[in-house]
């Protein structure tokens, strides 16, 4: 289990795109490292693109909080895009919903009833 991450740029903002685990162990320590080198960055938002995360264990929690602290120092945001419904679960039960910036998974569009 681990996170293979891309990193690319979108206007000014920095995406990181994630695919995997972010587990205790080197889900979490591979987010950090590239956290760091994004906060070298002067992009205004830090976007985490979590649309092929598989799952998120309290360590990969940890991560993001750290992200959005050290971001929020510097005046700059984190954001959370593309959450599905399963984080977006855990981040509403630990309330960190009302904390982190999440922009949820698109819905599919159900197909018209003939």
């Amino acid at each position: 289990m681990s996170l293979d991450i891309t990193i690319r740029c979108e206007g000014t903002d920095l995406v990181l795109e994630l695919d995997g685990f972010i587990t205790l162990g080197a889900g979490s320590v591979t987010l950090r490292n590239e956290m760091q080198k994004a906060l070298v960055s002067d992009a205004p938002f830090v976007v985490l693109n979590c649309e092929r995360v598989e799952f998120v264990d309290s360590s990969g929690l940890a991560e993001f909080v750290s992200a959005h602290v050290h971001l929020e120092k510097l005046g700059r945001k984190l954001v959370l895009r593309n959450v599905d419904w399963r984080l977006h679960t855990v981040l509403d039960v630990t309330r960190l919903s009302t904390v982190l910036h999440i922009e949820p998974a698109p819905q599919p569009v159900a197909a018209p009833i003939k």
